[in-house]
């Protein structure tokens, strides 16, 4: 306890530095947070986990009963020293006294506390037990101080011991009183976020014995980022005998973390004590508890030992990662809108719109990705109207196919996404802003705000450390869950205003309201190569990071591994085709990915388009010389590239195509949840707009459509071939996906009647799959019956339920990985009558890897319906 010891008499030292709206976090801690607080943490924390977990990473720390206990102490040590000095208001700034937090209370009421409500533990009504009088420490012994070497600024490689002058020496106890000598450790930098650093500072430290904890002046163990020291050091003078001393040595000696941790500078400083007098907060005095009286006399006992402060005690050399971002000391009342949030199951509530202002650094990027933002613009206290479509009697935009635009078109486009680009980063129609809205949706920079629930829930109670420790605020509110509009049913509703909206402010740039943004036709043999319009490098809709090898009038592959196919043109169109056809003919449930839910974990399951082609087109498009495939092939940084939108278009045309052509009474879900969950976006005036999906169902009332191309498609159905005797299965679940796994799935229903079928498809689910690496590109096959030698084409098309394919979503959140898990469901009703397996009551399922499967598993295989 040598830091309670030498930091106590002094509130700088004890309750740590100054820290007012706009300063640069972190301006120091104070001697106890360092030191038991810190260590404490760590040492009990689980050295199984990656990070400590739970009291050894801040994150989760609250996660742990103990932690209550842990800092109970803590906050006995403020109660202990406030009773040392009755007299001392720790702080009379008002930047102190007013800053305030948000808790709830116990009638799940948000109450506002300033730092001035906390000062007098009578007041609140609570005390600690007395346990005893706080024990002595030994006098040290003196020695001989090795010489000094080096000075600052040094990087600390190594043990660096520098002879500092004194300002004044051999002073009264009474000036002592008045200021303590404070050893300032100044300019503390560490170039890499992710190290945990600790060193220990001695004065006049003997040679080969800079561990000596009677010169210990004091430990630092910091979080990230650049920081101050400071070490009061009067009474360690007196105990080593250089009270009298015109110079002593300061030895910095690195623990950890230190190889590039540099210091500029070592000075002597003085902390003046606060004189006699009222405290700022009045201490009020209501009958105390029984156990009141002995700790005041305790505390009277021990007030004589900080007049002899000795023997300082070496902290654990721990680890201690912790990735604390700008915590806002005040909240202002604009957190009441924010809705409490909850980890848990599925609360059968709607995902609702984030709020905006607490968009944090996304989840979903890759270590290997540059430094990024993915927040949109916002200003506090933007108040969003609510969705509105436009007139009936406005223009119907027309949105052209890529590869059919003509001269006039192509000249408008181009001149729009020039002026996009050139608006001011921070305004949400630029480019830049765009783009954001798409990571911050698809990477998780946004929590999911949910229904409020109890917030007196222990799951609630670590979510309010967790949010001030770790940075989850950014003025109001703290991310919860992820929002992720991908692999769920929100995918489709989702994307089509985020184009309505881009296609607009497009027009309204050119002032044009008939402009439309074109699509992608790779659903036609005509359009299955890179659109030509954004191949050409001096134009505003080139992207130097795309596949090169791949520009027009290279063939798309809508099935895309990796790795390019050697099958002739006509073929891969044929298969190209089939793949539509396959993809695009499914039931709602299917075809627009699995319910999700306030409440539920992300990418409950794809639909099938979204998996095959959209994933594969992103990632056929985008540049394998990049990390990690930029800018389509990794969803934080696929809007960057202009042909998103034009990819996303024909996204969009096949849902338009669906319910339009293929089933015109079909509604989608009637679900409320899915009808009710709504979004924000910015529209062409950058106003603040709440979009719910119950508004994005009518193209026609949101004034666009697509140019008629044909549909070659809805006739190229996968030949059957011929009947062939299915390879024996061999494998059991879990199964990892390093080569083909083939188990024999029993169906509960056989030989059903077409009623039967058009009342329930039969669904082959793929269930728990679980991709550790979220940086891979994954891809697999799943076939029904597959014969010994099923990899060629003809058996492919004719035994494939359909594909598995996953873009990357990389996390990067304090260097965790935790398994990404989703499921795929197929349609397989005319699957079993095109190879003649309707009547069997077994059948072989293959999963067969194609790119990325090396740790991939998958839990299990099985049957249901879907009405």
């Amino acid at each position: 306890m040598h830091q309670m010891i030498s930091g106590a008499r002094k509130k700088e030292l004890f309750m740590g530095h100054p820290y007012s709206a706009g300063d640069q976090p972190k301006p120091g801690a104070g001697t106890v947070e360092f030191v038991p607080h810190n260590t404490v943490h760590n040492w009990t924390g689980d050295p199984r986990q990656p990070n400590g977990e739970d009291m050894g990473m801040f994150y989760s720390a609250a996660r742990d009963p103990v932690f209550f206990a842990h800092h109970g102490n803590v906050d006995r040590m403020w109660y202990i020293r406030r009773g040392l000095f009755p007299r001392d208001t720790d702080f009379a700034d008002p930047d102190w006294l007013d800053a305030s937090f948000l808790f709830y209370d116990e009638e799940a009421r948000l109450v506002r506390v300033r730092v001035r409500d906390s000062l007098d533990e009578a007041a609140l009504r609570y005390t600690y037990q007395d346990v005893g009088p706080l024990p002595r420490p030994r006098d040290p012994p003196v020695r001989r101080p090795a010489p000094a070497a080096g000075a600052p600024p040094r990087t600390l490689d190594k043990t660096v011991r520098v002879a500092l002058t004194r300002p004044k020496t051999s002073r009264s106890r009474k000036e002592k009183d008045a200021e303590e000598e404070v050893l300032v450790i100044e300019g503390i930098e560490v170039p890499d976020h992710s190290s945990y650093v600790k060193f220990d500072v001695f004065v006049n430290a003997p040679e080969n014995a800079d561990v000596a904890s009677a010169t210990c002046a004091g430990s630092v163990a910091l979080t990230p980022h650049g920081t101050v020291a400071r070490f009061g050091i009067s009474d360690l003078l007196e105990d080593i005998g250089a009270d009298g001393h015109k110079t002593i040595v300061v030895s910095i000696v690195p623990r950890s973390g230190c190889d590039s941790v540099t210091v500029s500078g070592v000075s002597i400083g003085y902390s003046i004590n606060v004189a006699p007098g009222t405290t700022a907060t009045p201490r009020m005095a209501p009958p105390p508890p029984p156990c009141i009286t002995n700790l005041q006399s305790t505390l009277r006992y021990n007030n004589l030992l900080l007049h002899r402060k000795t023997k300082g005690w070496k902290p654990r050399n721990v680890s201690c990662r912790v990735d604390r971002r700008d915590v806002l000391l005040g909240i202002s009342g604009a957190a009441a809108m924010v809705a409490t949030q909850s980890g848990g199951g599925a609360l059968a509530a709607p995902i609702q719109a984030p709020d905006l202002g607490d968009c944090h650094q996304p989840v979903d990027v890759p270590a290997t990705a540059p430094a990024i933002n993915c927040c949109p613009t916002y200003s506090a206290g933007t108040v969003a109207v609510d969705f509105a479509p436009p007139p009936a009697s406005s223009p119907l935009r027309v949105r052209p196919a890529a590869h059919l635009a003509d001269r006039a078109y192509l000249a408008k486009y181009e001149r729009a996404v020039s002026l996009m680009k050139k608006l001011p980063a921070d305004d949400p129609r630029s480019f830049e802003q765009q783009w954001r809205v798409h990571c911050a949706y698809c990477d998780g920079a946004y929590g999911q705000k949910l229904p409020a629930d109890d917030p007196r829930s222990f799951e609630q109670q670590w979510r309010v450390h967790c949010a001030y420790c770790d940075g989850a605020y950014d003025q109001v509110g703290f991310p919860g869950l992820e929002i992720q509009i991908h692999s769920c049913w929100l995918f489709f509703p989702w994307h089509r205003m985020y184009l309505y909206f881009h296609e607009r402010i497009l027009g309204k740039l050119i002032g044009d309201e008939t402009f439309a943004l074109p699509f992608w036709n790779w659903d036609a043999p005509d359009g299955m190569s890179f659109p030509a319009i954004y191949a050409n490098r001096w134009s505003p809709l080139y992207d130097p990071r795309r596949n090169q090898a791949h520009l027009p009038p290279f063939p798309l592959d809508l099935d895309y591994s990796g790795t390019d196919t050697n099958i002739p043109k006509d073929q891969l169109i044929d298969q190209n085709l089939n793949i539509m056809y396959r993809q695009a003919t499914r039931k709602a449930e299917l075809f627009m990915g699995q319910p999700y839910r306030a409440g539920d974990q992300p990418e409950p399951g794809a639909g099938t388009v979204e998996s095959v082609p959209h994933n594969p087109v992103h990632r056929w498009t985008g540049d394998p010389r990049q990390p990690n495939g930029e800018d389509m092939g990794i969803f934080y940084s696929a809007a960057r590239d202009p042909v998103f939108f034009a990819h996303h278009g024909n996204v969009d045309r096949m849902w338009h195509i669906r319910r339009g052509l293929l089933f015109p009474g079909d509604t989608d879900f009637t679900d409320p949840d899915w009808l009710d969950a709504s979004f924000f976006f910015y529209d062409e005036e950058a106003r603040l707009v709440r979009v719910r999906v119950r508004d994005t169902l009518d193209p026609s009332a949101l004034r666009f459509t697509y140019q008629d191309v044909g549909l070659p498609w809805l006739n190229a159905k996968p030949s059957t071939g011929a009947a062939s005797t299915p390879a024996p299965a061999a494998g059991a679940f879990p199964a990892t996906l390093d080569k083909t796994v083939r188990v024999a799935v029993t169906r509960p229903r056989a030989s059903r009647s077409r009623e039967e079928k058009e009342e329930e498809e039969e669904v082959l689910v793929i269930e728990g799959i679980e991709i550790p690496d979220h940086s891979t590109y994954v891809k697999f096959d799943v076939f029904v019956n597959a014969p010994e030698s099923g990899d060629g084409a003809a058996t492919c098309a004719a035994t494939c339920a359909g594909s598995v394919a996953l873009a990357p979503h990389g996390i990067h959140r304090e260097g965790q990985l935790s398994p990404r898990k989703t499921e795929a469901r197929f349609g397989i009703c005319d699957l079993l009558d095109d190879i003649g397996a309707d009547g069997d009551k077994t059948i072989v399922v293959s999963i067969v890897p194609r790119c990325g499967c090396d740790s991939v598993t998958v839990a299990g295989v099985s049957i249901g319906y879907a009405k």
